[in-house]
């Protein structure tokens, strides 16, 4: 069951490939993507859950034991790398999309809130009269079993609670959606009103976006935009605990652990005071 998993091809995947397929009718240039398959979190969750309802059968009496406990998880297949977009490639990929749906894109990109956290927020939700402008995240979107659709609670972690301060550019945008709206009205709203669907954004706004920027190679996510956003703080100088903070992670660990490796300046400046501070005692290397 875990081995046919490995190869279950996700639902966004399965989209691409199938407008690439229409596309490639009318136009042999066209692309097909890498089909992208569940990944190795996916999987655990997955069988985590089958784990915990078996465990209630044990326990009421019903199995003799639970065959998912200790099962070893195989290794995925391959793994996503990160998608980074500079500030240039973020604006030809802005202009690509269409213009109801720029501000939503601008708020992932400006704060780098998740998906189910940006189509979460209410009107309410943001000040932008505040001496330094906010969006509160507090509530979130969340997936749950295959085909039970998504339930609006908490965030991912406690540490999802937070206040995301933001610039004057993304005030701009925010304003004219935020002025003289009921403050309980979604931010952003799907074209039928309630939830905006990711499903639906990646096949009726994303991918034609996407392939239309032509990004050279890259092929962004949504998520990309918060990878990205992360990515422009570091490049500014910002701590990276800062960082966690303003991205709700819980652990400073996961922080470091995806966006460490961008900090080149701060490894240049910690060589530096190395330097400093053994320069006394250590002579310098001679050209």
């Amino acid at each position: 069951w875990i081995a046919r998993l490995r190869k279950t091809e996700t639902i966004k995947s399965k989209a691409a490939r199938d407008k690439a397929r229409k596309l490639r009718k009318k136009d042999k240039t066209v692309p097909l993507p890498r089909p992208d398959y569940l990944s190795g979190k996916t999987i655990a969750n997955i069988q985590g859950l089958l784990s915990t309802v078996l465990d209630k059968e044990v326990k009421a009496g019903r199995l003799a034991r639970n065959p998912a406990r200790g099962v070893a998880l195989p290794e995925t297949g391959h793994k996503r790398e990160p998608v980074f977009l500079t500030p240039s490639e973020f604006a030809v990929l802005y202009q690509a999309i269409p213009e109801k749906w720029r501000p939503l894109i601008a708020t992932i990109a400006g704060t780098g809130m998740r998906w189910g956290e940006v189509t979460a927020l209410r009107v309410e939700n943001v000040d932008l009269d505040a001496d330094i402008p906010v969006i509160h995240v507090v509530k979130a979107w969340k997936r749950q079993g295959k085909g039970e659709g998504y339930d609006f609670g908490t965030t991912k972690s406690r540490a999802g609670v937070r206040t995301v301060s933001i610039s004057p550019e993304l005030v701009n945008v925010l304003r004219p959606i935020v002025e003289g709206a009921p403050k309980r009205r979604w931010l952003f709203e799907g074209p039928r009103g309630g939830r905006v669907k990711d499903a639906w954004f990646y096949e009726h706004v994303w991918n034609d976006a996407r392939d239309a920027a032509d990004l050279g190679g890259k092929r962004p996510t949504l998520h990309s935009l918060r990878h990205s956003h992360a990515s422009w703080l570091i490049a500014q100088g910002v701590p990276l605990t800062v960082i966690q903070r303003r991205l709700g992670h819980e652990s400073i660990k996961i922080t470091s652990d995806t966006y460490g490796h961008l900090a080149l300046d701060a490894w240049t400046q910690a060589a530096a005071a190395t330097s400093r501070a053994l320069s006394q005692a250590l002579p310098e290397i001679a050209s």
